[in-house]
């Protein structure tokens, strides 16, 4: 780690590993288990997640390769378009609701005699959590109008703002007093905060401050050089999307196409530090646009020798990075140990930096 004497330019960058790492319950399975995720909304991204992540080894990199695999699913079958419901479900409900259904096939007109198996649709919408039953028995119908009518793509779109919202107040849900701790992920903070040449990247959406320190003393100006990528609860708006791609009527799943989402000097600054430090996170497919040139111009014959430190969990992520440097880097991992002072450090080897600092 450089001191703020010596002029050296360093870039941290935080992922979720960090929050865990301080004792904040912000996994996906953490979010997936809670009231909070809305698992139980009717749309076919919800369905398709439901059943690609219903397991507590799901991280969010896994999140967003399925929001990617479903998009690209999604519009190769061509269906965005199709109305969510059929003819004989919206009936059902607009019966339920009270309002008069003008189907697109003229010849149903009687709402209550032209469906033959009214009780058994109105069943399977309950259980599909699209009606509820109040504690009298009374099928009640929580959708707007509007909302009854979609297609299968409007949906989607209303989904995806959901598990954003739903995310945030998950978050926002949590008492955020830092428990006592010595840990290394503080260390790193602190002295990456104290070091005025250096820039904090961060990838989770919580705040950092005098929560994680315990103490006021950076609570005044650091704020300028904390950058977060996907947005944060404290701009009141968190972004959550597959990585840059052609996905046709389904682009909208990528966080770039977030009205919000803003431009970053995260590339460029990477690209000219002396010193680069990431905590907690993958480096994964779904945010290998910001590392690759990074990665590419370290195992260039022309590069400047760089101290980079990664720190994970354990073997298996650590060989999961390696897997995914090797991808960034076009297959020369071994370069870029070769040219650089570049080690991964699991929380065994950081445990025992800890025990001698």
């Amino acid at each position: 780690m450089s001191s703020s004497m010596d002029n050296k330019k360093h870039v941290l960058v935080v992922g979720n590993g960090f929050d865990l790492a301080i004792g904040r319950k912000t996994s996906y399975w953490d979010f997936f288990q809670s009231g909070y995720c809305p698992k139980k909304y009717p749309a076919p991204l919800i369905s398709y997640l439901n059943k690609t992540l219903d397991n507590e080894h799901i991280r969010w990199y896994d999140l967003e390769t399925a929001l990617q695999n479903y998009a690209i699913e999604a519009n190769k079958l061509g269906k965005g378009d199709e109305s969510f419901f059929s003819d004989d479900e919206k009936k059902v409900i607009c019966s339920l609701k009270g309002i008069v259904f003008e189907p697109a096939i003229s010849n149903y007109h009687d709402l209550e005699t032209g469906i033959e198996n009214f009780d058994a649709i109105e069943k399977q919408l309950i259980k599909k959590g699209v009606l509820y039953q109040d504690k009298w028995g009374v099928t009640q119908v929580p959708l707007e109008r509007d909302e009854i009518f979609m297609t299968c793509i409007e949906r989607d779109r209303v989904a995806l703002k959901k598990i954003e919202e739903g995310l945030a107040a998950y978050l926002n849900s949590m008492d955020y007093k830092h428990p006592e701790s010595t840990c290394l992920a503080d260390h790193i903070m602190r002295n990456a905060l104290e070091n005025e040449n250096s820039v904090i990247y961060m990838f989770n959406y919580t705040a950092i401050g005098s929560d994680v320190l315990k103490e006021d003393c950076f609570a005044e100006g650091y704020d300028k050089r904390i950058h977060h990528i996907h947005g944060s609860l404290k701009g009141n708006h968190i972004i959550i999307g597959a990585k840059d791609g052609d996905y046709g009527d389904y682009n909208f799943v990528q966080k770039a196409f977030d009205p919000q989402f803003g431009s970053t000097s995260l590339v460029r600054d990477l690209l000219d530090a002396d010193e680069v430090e990431i905590y907690g996170h993958s480096l994964g497919d779904c945010d290998s646009q910001y590392f690759m040139p990074f990665f590419l111009q370290q195992v260039q014959p022309t590069a400047k020798k760089k101290t980079i430190k990664i720190y994970t969990y354990d073997e298996k992520s650590r060989e999961n990075i390696k897997s995914n440097i090797q991808k960034l880097t076009g297959n020369k991992l071994s370069w870029l140990y070769s040219m650089n002072d570049f080690n991964i450090f699991t929380q065994k080897d950081m445990d025992c930096m800890l025990s001698v600092s």
